[in-house]
């Protein structure tokens, strides 16, 4: 079909970042969200990490800059099945969308793109 005898296609594969949900950044307010998104250029890629251990969501993921300072968290009420997937192995990632300033140059929300990462 198409293919000449002795000839053999085989498929590439491939890196895809697969869209799962835009949201923000809860409790920017409690770490040093205004001097770590002060980049010029291309929006910064996050990291996300469970933190099984928090007191306070046993489902929670901290969202980090590149070079590990904290920004926040994802929001409690989108956080189940992202932590779910992330306990299952898959790699999950984030991209800031926009950031929104608040009073006295201060960040006041910062908006993110959050995807699975296949390989």
């Amino acid at each position: 079909m198409g293919a000449t005898a002795g000839t053999v296609e085989i498929a590439i594969p491939f890196t895809a970042e697969i869209f799962l949900i835009d949201t923000h950044i809860a409790g920017l307010a409690y770490y040093a969200a205004a001097e770590a998104l002060t980049v010029e250029g291309e929006p910064p890629a996050l990291t996300l990490r469970r933190e099984p251990g928090n007191p306070y969501d046993a489902l929670a993921i901290e969202v980090l800059t590149a070079d590990g300072k904290k920004l926040g968290y994802v929001p409690r009420k989108i956080n189940p099945i992202l932590a779910r997937l992330m306990d299952a192995g898959k790699m999950l990632g984030a991209v800031v969308t926009r950031v929104h300033q608040g009073a006295h140059g201060t960040v006041g929300e910062v908006a993110i793109h959050i995807f699975l990462k296949e390989a």
